[in-house]
């Protein structure tokens, strides 16, 4: 077990006022890292989402957290068929009963769904069953159209992929152009999300810049 000294990446976002794309970046690539360990040693998170991911305040870097669902593949297999998760998160294909590591991926577009508006994905459905039949028509959480930056709307539409066209998480971090843009302009832009509720916090809207 690793102490953390801090709240979850939720808690704490929501008091950042004018977050910058470079912090949004950077923290998309320490949850990335997080997901290449585990997935390059077989292991699957099953609960990925804002709440399980923690902001160390003394590091100010990110570290995954409650790892009771985390399962190993047997070698012998090449797909897991457990049912765990969180339903706003959780990816289609885990209802469907036959997944692999990619479905981690997908739980983390839709954390960042949540990370940038404040708003738990598809809070506007009725149920897991609901959730999940919007999910397999394609349809979008309805606070996914509250974010106005093109390049955060089409990374997170790729983590959503379809099973077969939805990178890993090594991929991601190896070739995602967007993301490993150094462009100083750009990654130094304040992300600016239509109705998010957000506060005035002065140690950390000067420590986490």
């Amino acid at each position: 077990e690793e102490l953390c000294t801090g709240w979850n990446i939720n808690s704490n976002y929501k008091y950042i006022q004018n977050p910058k794309l470079k912090l949004i970046k950077k923290w998309i690539k320490e949850i990335l890292a997080g997901l290449d360990f585990l997935h390059t040693n077989h292991l699957i998170h099953h609960d990925i989402k804002c709440e399980n991911i923690y902001l160390d305040r003394i590091s100010g870097h990110l570290k995954i957290g409650c790892i009771g669902a985390l399962e190993r593949l047997p070698a012998e297999v090449d797909h897991f068929e457990k049912y765990a998760g969180t339903p706003e998160y959780m990816a289609p294909e885990v209802n469907e009963g036959k997944y692999n590591y990619k479905a981690d991926i997908y739980s983390l577009g839709l954390s960042l769904v949540e990370l940038l508006t404040v708003q738990k994905p598809y809070k506007e459905c009725e149920g897991a069953l609901n959730i999940y039949i919007n999910k397999k028509k394609g349809i979008m959480p309805e606070s996914f159209n509250i974010i106005t930056d093109k390049g955060i709307r089409e990374f997170i539409m790729l983590c959503l992929n379809k099973e077969n066209k939805r990178p890993t998480a090594k991929e991601i971090l190896e070739h995602n152009k967007w993301l490993n843009d150094k462009n100083v302009s750009e990654n130094n832009s304040i992300i600016e999300i239509k109705g998010a509720l957000r506060q005035k916090n002065f140690y950390l809207n000067n420590r986490y810049k």
